[in-house]
């Protein structure tokens, strides 16, 4: 698919990234992300660009093996409040996507229905700790209606200096109430350098996750 190679050339890119990029949808003006994440029976793919300091805009695909269906479409994501402070920073961010599902998850042949989904997220970190919430709600007539929240927290057990490689340890809960398992609880290891990021656990029921991103 063109959104994996796509990951490829960010792979190759991503020497040429700010150092220390962290897991965010808005970054820097000129900046761009590329994402894929799996969760369970779901695997997302987004690329974004950051246009200001307060917008980017991009495009977001999703695959969901459970329910049998796919969505595709632009996104557009904004930081709707930050909070600098002497030793740590908070934001709240918004992210909004319009486009097409197919209730085939392997063929965009299947029949194809308006979509949506809107959501929140907010963070809050410093060197030490970091907590995050997320919540979306997803819409795609006569395929598919639901809503779905994450949580985390998590600690550093070590302090990194900037360039070197950072880690986290994460506690990550999820909540859908469409899944197999309703409640996931996953333990979740991030490992991040320069523009590279890589996320891996496995849940309490056996789910694994994995998330990879990139900054340039």
């Amino acid at each position: 698919m063109r959104s994996y190679a796509f990951l490829a050339l960010a792979a190759a890119a991503a020497a040429l990234a700010p150092p220390d990029a962290d897991a965010r949808p808005v970054t820097y003006p000129g900046g761009n992300m590329a994402m894929v994440e799996h969760r369970d029976e779901t695997t997302m793919v987004e690329t974004m660009r950051t246009l200001t300091l307060r917008l980017a805009i991009g495009w977001h695909d999703e695959w969901d093996h459970e329910g049998d269906w796919q969505f595709h479409g632009p996104m557009i994501a904004g930081l709707a409040k930050r909070w600098n402070m002497p030793d740590a920073q908070a934001n709240i961010f918004w992210m909004a996507s319009a486009g097409v599902a197919c209730d085939d998850v392997a063929s965009t042949g299947g029949d194809a229905k308006p979509a949506a989904y809107a959501g929140v997220e907010a963070d809050w970190e410093n060197r030490r700790f970091y907590t995050q919430y997320q919540a979306k709600g997803f819409w795609a007539a006569d395929i598919d209606t639901g809503f779905t929240q994450r949580a985390r927290v998590g600690v550093a057990p070590y302090i990194a200096e900037a360039g070197a490689l950072h880690t986290w340890a994460i506690l990550q809960i999820d909540h859908d109430a469409e899944d197999d398992h309703p409640l996931s609880v996953t333990p979740v290891i991030r490992l991040f350098k320069g523009g590279a990021l890589a996320e891996a656990g496995v849940s309490f029921d056996g789910d694994a996750f994995a998330s990879l991103m990139f900054y340039f």
